[in-house]
This record gives structure tokens, sequence and C-alpha cells, in this order.
């Protein structure tokens, strides 16, 4: 199946397959507990998240932009990719076995809001920045440079099937690391927060190291990893973001990535907020998200298996990709109606003020858990299937500008609305209304662009493939 390797295809792919399967496990772990940390932990709050992603993620991801670009004109792929998962889980051992324990020391002995916010918004920006930098652009970066479009097309759906897994296994193991059992058997803290983030982050160490050796494995069934990039490909930031600019394929692939953070994160953070209230304790409110996880990953594998290839190969690309902008609009306007309209909500389906809260959590699951599932399985491999139609050159540069700023301008920029909208409504649960029909406005917009560049890149072999 894939011509450019150098051994079997079955070896290759499952070094690909175990090496995204283990990227997601640990990215769905630290999902679960940045969001603890900024919301439940001790100094949270729901309201953290639009600051953390404004004045937090957005510079990191600028900067991790320019960093890659200027590190992959310089050393092969395969070197930066280590170097930055070596950053990565050395910053999360440190975190929760040294650093973290001792601000909530210091935080019984004195009042330390400041240090906890700082040290939650740290570990925050570095769990938000592990997908776009290690999986996004360096691992699938590899994939991309080295598949065919037909290749491409057999190999995403089984790979994102992986990472689904992945995820899978991390919401039982979320729940579990964050069990009373655990820190009753093996203690490694008197506060059992403190011992469940020490064991997770153990976990996310471990699992780094393996994904370390298979990496290796994997560069060596690829060409061109031991070296840096050829000439043809040496570019800086600045020249990828002037290609971005030129190509309106790109333009309209950013907007889509950059409008679809904002719909869905804006709805997050007022599902969160529910979340908060239902689950005040941060182990609580970590094992939710661990179910949450579980749940999500359970759909995401039964449309990667029984949709997913059958939507890639035989349906049209601006058919599939245009299924995500739909979904959102929605399971966000479902949402919305009910969070916005409780006497409405209430009196029509005759819910009682506990009984409208619950519906409200089941309802903001819904939409992370499809939503998701739909745009890691559909969506996802749609938008690298348009990068694998560039040339090889052009690729990186595409993936450098949407995955690690579109995507993170698109948080900052609905975080910054957010916080517009929480200050004038006067707090979060206030700001529903005018957050909804912003929110809504952007699912139109995905819609009309997801449209357009079908149309834009319509007979580049992105049309159903026969079998």
């Amino acid at each position: 199946m894939f011509k450019t390797l150098k051994v079997s295809s079955v070896k290759t792919f499952t070094l690909m397959f175990s090496i995204i399967f283990l990227l997601n496990l640990n990215y769905t772990i630290l999902k679960s507990v940045r969001k603890t940390l900024a919301i439940a932990a001790p100094g949270g709050t729901a309201t953290s998240i639009p600051f953390f992603e404004l004045f937090g993620v957005l510079p990191a991801a600028i900067f991790m932009a320019w960093f890659l670009s200027k590190i992959l004109k310089k050393y092969s792929l395969k070197k930066v990719f280590l170097f930055m998962l070596f950053l990565f889980t050395t910053f999360f051992i440190l975190f929760a076995g040294i650093y973290y324990p001792k601000l909530i020391l210091l935080q019984e002995k004195i009042s330390t809001p400041q240090l906890l916010q700082f040290a939650s918004m740290s570990f925050y920006v570095m769990g938000e920045l592990w997908k776009p930098a290690l999986i996004q652009i360096l691992f699938l970066g590899l994939i991309n440079y080295n598949l065919t479009m037909d290749q491409a097309k057999s190999v995403y759906p089984p790979l994102m099937l992986g990472a689904s897994l992945g995820a899978m296994l991390a919401g039982p193991l979320t729940v579990f690391c964050n069990s009373k059992l655990l820190w009753t058997l093996f203690p490694l803290s008197i506060n059992i927060w403190n011992h469940s983030l020490i064991v997770m982050m153990s976990l996310v160490f471990i699992t780094g190291c393996i994904v370390a050796i298979l990496f290796q494995s994997l560069c060596k069934y690829f060409k061109n990893t031991e070296k840096s990039y050829e000439k043809e490909k040496k570019f800086s930031l600045k020249e990828a973001v002037s290609f971005f600019k030129n190509s309106r394929p790109l333009k309209l692939m950013g907007w889509i990535v950059f409008a679809d953070y904002i719909a869905y994160s804006l709805a997050e953070v007022l599902f969160l907020g529910i979340l908060k209230i239902k689950y005040p304790l941060p182990q609580d409110y970590c094992t939710f998200m661990g179910h949450l996880s579980s749940w999500h990953s359970a759909l995401t594998i039964l449309l990667a298996i029984v949709v997913a290839p059958i939507c890639l190969r035989k349906i049209k690309w601006v058919t599939c990709a245009i299924i995500l902008p739909v979904g959102l609009l929605v399971s966000e306007g479902v949402f919305f109606f009910f969070l916005c309209q409780e006497s409405l909500a209430s009196k029509l389906f005759n819910l009682t003020h506990s009984q409208w809260l619950t519906a409200l959590v089941f309802i903001g699951s819904a939409l992370f858990c499809v939503c998701r599932a739909v745009k890691y399985t559909i969506f996802d491999p749609c938008k690298e299937l348009a990068f694998v139609s560039m040339p090889g050159a052009d690729r990186m540069k595409g993936k450098l500008v949407i995955d690690g700023l579109c995507a993170k301008f698109g948080k900052g920029a609905s975080s910054g609305a957010a916080i517009s909208l929480i200050s004038i409504s006067g707090g979060l649960m206030a700001s529903a209304s005018l957050t909804g029909i912003i929110a809504i406005g952007i699912c139109l917009s995905l819609i009309i662009s997801t449209d357009r560049l079908g149309a834009q890149l319509n007979g580049k072999q992105l049309n159903p493939v026969s079998t």
C-alpha cells in the first residue's frame, strides 16, 4: 500500500497506529487535567478559560509556530519531534511532582491565588499545545509528506480510529487515577487531588517514553527524516504566512478552522461553568471529564469504523466536510435554547430546576461527544486530504499556519469575545443569550465557507475513489 516505504505496510502502519494511539491517550488525559486545574481546583473558575486561552495559549501558539519553523530548517523532523516530546513530558512530571504540591502547601500557609492561577495557566498552555505540536504539525506532517492521495484516503480512517481508542482508554484511566481506592492503597500525597495529579502525569511521562522509541523506529521506514528539510522546503514563518495569504483555498480552510474553534469554544465555556455547579470538587469534576472522554471516544470509534471510511471514499469532499458545521448548528441551537429559556424549556418538558440542570449537562455532553467525534473522524481527515492535494513543499507551510496559528487564533478570538460578553453582561451565565447568537451566526458562516472551499478544491483528487 505504501510505495514510499522501505518495509511492509503492516509493520509501518502498526507503528503509526501505536504512536497516534499513545499521543492521543496522553492528550485526552491532559485535557481532563488542565480543565480541572483551571475550573475546579483551588482558585479555579470557568471564567479562567477565556483568560488562559487569550493571554496564555494564543501567544504560546504563535511562539511555537515561529520556533518550529526555525528548528525545522536546521534539524531533522525526527530530532525536532523527540526534542518537543522531551520538553512536554519533562514539564508535566516536574509540575505534578514538585511545583504544584509546593504551591498547595504554600497556599495552606498564606493565600497565593495569583501563583495558583499562574501554575494552572502554565499547565493549561502546555496541555493545549501538545496536540498541535506533536500530533498535527510534526507527526501528521511526516505522514502527509510520505503518502499519496489514495494512500491517505485508506490510512486516515484507521489512524483516526487509533486516536479514538487512545482517547477511549484515557477515560477509564483518568477515572481510576482519581479513585479513592487507588489513593487508599498507594497514597502519593496526603491530598487526594495532588495524588491523582502525580499518578496521571507519571502515566503521561511513561507513555511519552514509549512514543519516543516507536517514533525512532517509524523514521527508519520513511524517507527524508534523518536530514533537515530539503532546500525547497526550508521556509520561515513569514514565508508560510505569505503563502497562506496568496492561496484562496488555504484562506477558506483557515477561516473554517478558525471559526470552528470560535463556535465550539463559546458554548464550551458555558458548558464547563454548568459542570462546575454540578461537580464542585476537583476529583469529581476530573472523574466526570474522564467519563465524558470515554463516551466521546466510543462514539468516535463507531464513526471511524462504520461511517468515516464510507464517507471519505464514496462521498464528495464537500459533503463530508459540511457535516461538522451542520452538526454544530443543530446541537448548539438546542443547547442555547435550554440554557437561555429555562422557564420555557421547563414548562414544555415539565422539569424542575435540578432536572433542567441535569438536562443541560446531558445536552452539553452530547454536543461535546457528537461534534468532536465528527470532527476527529470526518472533518480532520478531510482537512488532511486537502493538504495532501498540495505539492510536497507546500504541505508543511499550510499545516504550520492552519494547525499552528489559525486554530489558536480561533480560540484566542473566542476567548476575547467571551471575556467581553461576560464583562458586558455581568457574569458567565448572564452572557448566554448574546453568546448563543454569535455562536449560531458563526456556524452559518462555517457552512457557507465549507461549500466554497469544496468548489475551490473540486478536481484536485478529492472526489470519491473507486474500490
